[in-house]
């Protein structure tokens, strides 16, 4: 049986519970206890074997932070080995990504995490210097997008780090935090993007398994912006049946399994697998999932003013 969400979900597989971060807004997906383990190889190794027989078309590495996995290096020739065909993307501050780089391994894309250019900023965060990866990134000219969450730390900063990394080839996620907004702020918010808009283009709606605004400026180059409040406008039937929805900003963002085995479709846990049987917990999760429904008519979306300044209720986030 194939489902519908094998092809729009993928499987986000935490391959460690380290991280060299202290970005206050992570939602450790991958953090299961405090004591620092990495996946081991055989669980991975059921797991793709899993992923292939169910044909998910998408993976992700992630964690904490998955340069740090000890094994990462074998992980990865371990997934082009068993499933040639999937999508493989790696999720990462870019802790120890300069020394990965220099060896023999195959991924598709890289998502790097990034929040400022200047230190005294991101030493509160990744605690990585963005600048020396995503010019190594450029020069290799791989596969890459930039996600930043948007902060009062940050903000000044977006328009010239927008620039910087589309001069050099690399998409750029915008992630606003979840929490509410007041006037001064989304009034500066809207400001924002039409500042984006009138350097690269215009937005629109792209409604996938998150809401974004999109601007694709060429075939393979793009911004993104993802927004709680943009969450009025649509709603998944798993996820109306969760008391704790407002908690959560990317709903079902993926499927993930984490160093313990565990399996779940959510960040809150509300559904956790366990058990030896790594094949039937993921599809047991994947068939968990309905696809999306609209909670107002798509073809009449507003603007974006009307979407922001919407009076906030608890579903929407």
């Amino acid at each position: 049986m194939e489902l519908k969400a094998y092809e729009q979900i993928p499987l986000r597989i935490l391959i460690t519970n380290k991280c060299n971060g202290v970005c206050y807004f992570c939602h450790a997906e991958g953090i299961s206890n405090q004591n620092e383990r990495d996946m081991d190889l055989a669980t991975f190794q059921q797991i793709i074997m899993a992923a292939r027989e169910l044909r998910i078309k998408r993976m992700v590495l992630s964690g904490g932070e998955p340069t740090l996995a000890a094994k990462l290096e074998q992980m990865l020739h371990i997934t082009r080995e068993i499933y040639p065909a999937v999508m493989v993307s790696i999720t990462t501050n870019g802790a120890n990504l300069c020394s990965l780089l220099k060896k023999d391994i195959a991924f598709d894309k890289l998502n790097l995490s990034i929040s400022s250019f200047h230190e005294q900023i991101y030493s509160k965060y990744q605690r990585i210097n963005p600048l020396p990866v995503l010019n190594m990134l450029s020069d290799r000219k791989l596969n890459t997008n930039v996600n930043i969450v948007v902060t009062k730390d940050n903000y000044r900063e977006l328009e010239y780090i927008i620039e910087y990394c589309i001069d050099r080839h690399i998409s750029v996620k915008l992630l606003f935090e979840l929490r509410n907004y007041c006037s001064e702020e989304l009034t500066w918010q809207i400001s924002f993007i039409k500042n984006i808009e009138n350097k690269y283009g215009d937005f629109f709606w792209n409604i996938d398994n998150i809401p974004e605004l999109r601007n694709n400026i060429t075939e393979n180059k793009y911004i993104s912006i993802k927004h709680p409040y943009f969450n009025q406008y649509f709603t998944w039937s798993f996820c109306s049946k969760c008391n704790k929805k407002e908690h959560c900003f990317e709903r079902l963002c993926a499927v993930r399994i984490d160093e313990n085995r565990n399996v779940f479709p959510c960040l809150n846990r509300n559904e956790n697998m366990t058990g030896s049987n790594i094949k039937n917990n993921i599809q047991k999760c994947y068939s968990m999932l309905d696809r999306v429904e609209m909670t107002k008519d798509i073809k009449v979306f507003p603007s974006l003013k009307e979407v922001l300044f919407s009076k906030p209720k608890c579903d929407f986030l």
